[in-house]
């Protein structure tokens, strides 16, 4: 279990693993062709822009399960990004995303934010260049998550 991040433009996937009776695999519209495995400080970066685009306040909802009260992260999945945002996540790496500490999120693997953070920098910004081109030509930008 864990944080997995997709980016990019959408596109069609298919089961790797499971085939259906009649041979053929399921498929479905996922953002790519970038993926990241619990990289919490980008989660943290794209969880504010979330909540700015949303107009939400709390970055923690409460749910009750077996008479108790636990708290986790809001709930969403997917964003679209435009131009601003792009720069944005541009400024917050070249930053090492010094405004974007993940303060929980066991899923998300905050207790090695900082190396993540490190070992994805290149990829982090080989996306920002693909987000930049494929904007300029009309095509829209998304990033996935789940947990």
């Amino acid at each position: 279990m864990g944080l997995d991040q997709y980016a990019g433009v959408m596109q069609e996937k298919k089961s790797e693993y499971f085939k259906n009776e009649d041979g053929s695999y399921d498929t479905w519209q996922s953002a790519g062709p970038f993926e990241w495995r619990k990289h919490a400080r980008l989660q943290e970066f794209m969880n504010t822009l979330y909540m700015e685009k949303n107009n939400t306040e709390h970055k923690w909802e409460n749910r009750e399960q077996e008479g108790k009260v636990y708290s986790y992260p809001i709930s969403w999945n997917q964003i679209e990004l435009v131009e601003d945002d792009i720069n944005k996540l541009e400024e917050a790496i070249n930053n090492g995303y010094s405004r974007y500490f993940c303060d929980g999120g066991f899923f998300w693997g905050h207790e090695f934010q900082e190396e993540s953070a490190k070992e994805y920098k290149t990829q982090d910004e080989e996306f920002v260049k693909f987000a930049k081109i494929e904007l300029g030509k009309g095509n829209k930008i998304y990033y996935e998550c789940s947990w």
